[in-house]
């Protein structure tokens, strides 16, 4: 049997920010947090105009809540949190803070040596920037100093399990937990990305791609695939992989197309050039 995917896919759209660095969509509605390459922090959707939430934003380390509410992000050595558009909690400050994620309704974040999940704290977490917690165990997987190994920790029990390293000795970075919590993606330093099943143990890579983002409902990768000269991106087409049937399509568009990441129903991306812009995706 020859499985095929079908997608409903709309023209592609673009966003009205010409310097954006980083974008991410929120996981419910069609409302996005960018970040402009001078660390503006803005909120924008289909329906209005870019909103200027804060400054000083540091690119990457941004995240919404997962009932849309609130956006945390990293600003002058703090964890932030925004609601409504207006700064309503800051953790202390850090020389070295990590990436904020959410675990339901607990913010869980790094910052000089320790974990915070809520209220709690853990040792042991030294210069950890990227952090993902399952939705389902609530176990934390992340990478270490050097991206040598990924690992995962048990806030329940204090124990930590060394997954597995990359075979080619390339660093590994940016863990993601699917949203059912039954699959982990992991980046590499180089061609590829790996999918890893916590019952199979065995990680799977995928190869061409970069920069994976999980569908909402945890069935589909969407990934780009660039050529560089070494130095400069100088196209990059963006694929959609079907984890079932592990084939993956091309989604229409010009070559320069960079960072997508899963809205609630529509594809979000850059430009090489600093633009944004999305696509519908049935």
């Amino acid at each position: 049997m020859i499985l095929v995917i079908v997608l409903a896919v709309g023209q592609s759209q673009s966003i009205d920010i010409s310097d954006a660095a980083f974008l991410a969509p929120s996981p419910v509605g069609g409302e996005v947090a960018l970040v402009s390459r001078d660390g503006v922090l803005y909120r924008w959707s289909p329906e209005n105009a870019l909103v200027r939430v804060a400054d000083s934003v540091l690119a990457w380390g941004v995240s919404w809540s997962p009932d849309g509410s609130a956006i945390a992000f990293v600003r002058n050595g703090r964890i932030s949190i925004a609601r409504n558009d207006k700064l309503t909690w800051s953790s202390q400050r850090f020389a070295r803070p990590g990436y904020p994620a959410w675990l339901g309704g607990d913010l869980v974040y790094t910052g000089d040596g320790s974990l915070f999940i809520g209220e709690q704290s853990f040792n042991g977490f030294s210069l950890v920037a990227t952090v993902s917690p399952n939705p389902s165990t609530r176990e934390i997987a992340y990478t270490d100093i050097e991206g040598k190994y990924l690992l995962i920790f048990n806030p329940s029990s204090g124990e930590t399990d060394t997954v597995f390293s990359d075979p080619e000795g390339l660093a590994l970075f940016a863990p993601q937990w699917s949203p059912d919590g039954k699959l982990l993606v992991i980046c590499r330093a180089g061609p590829g990305f790996w999918i890893w099943s916590p019952q199979k143990r065995e990680p799977r890579l995928i190869s061409p791609g970069e920069a994976p983002s999980w569908s909402p409902d945890g069935r589909r990768l969407v990934y780009q695939v660039s050529q560089d000269d070494g130095h400069n991106i100088l196209s990059s087409e963006l694929y959609i992989l079907d984890i079932a049937s592990g084939r993956s399509e091309k989604l229409p568009g010009k070559p320069d197309r960079l960072m997508p990441r899963f809205g609630a129903d529509a594809v979000f991306y850059l430009t090489i050039e600093g633009g944004a812009g999305f696509l519908r995706i049935d």
